[in-house]
């Protein structure tokens, strides 16, 4: 199964050193594209100059940031500026202070429990941030979130002798970005992030309708790229996009950076998740003019075959029908949660679309049963997809459709 980890992986927690506390940063406002959770007056619309992303970050795009609480919106917002990449460390106030109790300040004398209790209550206010700005913001490819140090700062300690304990108010998290070593440096980041940059710029969509953007964009990554576990940037766009050898994780994030590019509403999904090996798989679903969510799922559309350039569309906008068959959506990973849109029933079907017109010549023929004849014995590579009768698989039911069709029974 193709999968990836690194987004169900914890970061890395700093040590709990000295417990002295600190003066509050100062309040930089940082607004975002869409809309962003307040809990005092429900959703409100904030804005960020869209033109530091290489896509269309909109406040009509479906954004995970949506539904966070309002400690880990300001995590999600110091994300977004990483979109300009560094790894000084980021202080984040927090608009509601956090408090646990532990038994001692002393790392070394910590019990798992007091272990336990640090880490839930730090990650439970700044994972989801992390996780969800990853997933909305493509442009933060460069992120090694398992390499990331995270800790609390400007907090105050108070003592309960009776009960031999130590309770902590927090009003500050502070992180530490750090990026995949297959960069070399800081200086190696900015170079990849304008190499994205351009691909994104010069990227060569096809078609007048959404339905045909999104299958040029689906064909070009899956015949640009393919899939390698052992490729330097397997984990992210650049993988998909410029340098090609990609993992899921890459297909669903480069297809979702093109599509953002078009103000084309789509989102990254995580889904049929392993608790032995800790691993996932990833696709998108995106949202057709009708309004309904469809999902695409580029890696297995990928058969890596004559030369990387064998493509199919078995997973190409599907319904739940069809495509939860093989499919399992993950709403929660470890402390975060994911709202995703509701997937479609069935099948997207273009309006222009003819049921049988499997060459696209504009009608229905004994031409279209000799297209899904050598498409299914693998006499060609097909340009259109043959799933006559839209199960998800294109194979002898559908000759049997198709001919039912032409006989006029259909």
């Amino acid at each position: 199964m193709k999968k990836f980890s690194s987004v169900v992986v914890s970061a890395v927690i700093a040590g709990m050193t000295v417990i002295t506390p600190m003066c509050h940063a100062e309040d930089n406002s940082y607004y975002a594209g869409g809309q962003l959770y307040d809990s005092s007056s429900g959703f409100e619309t904030v804005y960020f100059d869209k033109t530091d992303f290489y896509a269309n970050y909109s406040e009509n795009s479906y954004n995970y940031g949506t539904f966070l609480d309002e400690n880990n919106v300001q995590v999600y917002m110091e994300m977004m500026k990483l979109i300009n990449p560094s790894v000084e460390t980021v202080t984040v106030k927090l608009p509601n202070p956090i408090k646990f109790t532990v038994s001692t300040l002393d790392n070394s004398s910590m019990t798992d429990e007091d272990i336990n209790i640090y880490r839930n209550t730090l990650f439970s206010n700044c994972r989801p941030g992390i996780d969800c700005a990853l997933f909305d913001i493509p442009e933060l490819f460069w992120i090694d979130i398992e390499q990331m140090g995270v800790n609390i700062s400007d907090y105050s300690v108070i003592r309960n002798i009776m009960q031999r304990n130590y309770t902590i108010e927090a009003n500050e998290i502070t992180f530490t970005p750090a990026y995949y070593k297959n960069y070399g440096s800081l200086d190696g980041v900015m170079e990849y992030k304008q190499k994205l940059a351009d691909t994104v710029a010069d990227f060569p969509v096809e078609g007048n309708t959404r339905y045909e953007q999104l299958k040029s964009i689906h064909d070009y990554i899956c015949s640009y790229t393919y899939y390698d576990i052992g490729s330097p940037f397997a984990s992210s766009a650049v993988g998909a996009l410029v340098e090609p050898g990609a993992v899921c994780e890459a297909y669903a994030e480069g297809f979702k950076l093109i599509c953002d590019s078009l103000d084309i509403p789509c989102v990254l999904v995580v889904g049929n998740f392993s608790d032995q090996s800790n691993e996932a798989h990833m696709w998108n679903y995106v949202q057709m003019e009708d309004g309904k969510w469809y999902a695409v799922d580029l890696t297995w559309d990928d058969l890596d075959g004559d030369g990387g350039k064998e493509v199919k569309y078995q997973y190409f906008l599907k319904g739940a029908d069809t495509f939860l068959t093989a499919h399992t959506p993950s709403e929660e990973l470890g402390f975060t949660a994911f709202t995703y849109p509701e997937l479609a029933e069935s099948a997207y079907v273009p309006e222009t679309a003819i049921v049988g017109d499997v060459n696209h010549d504009g009608k229905v023929n004994t031409a279209d049963l000799v297209y899904c004849t050598k498409t299914i014995l693998v006499v060609h590579r097909p340009v259109y997809s043959c799933d006559v009768d839209n199960d998800g698989t294109t194979d002898a039911f559908d000759l049997v459709y198709l001919r039912k069709i032409l006989l006029g029974l259909i």
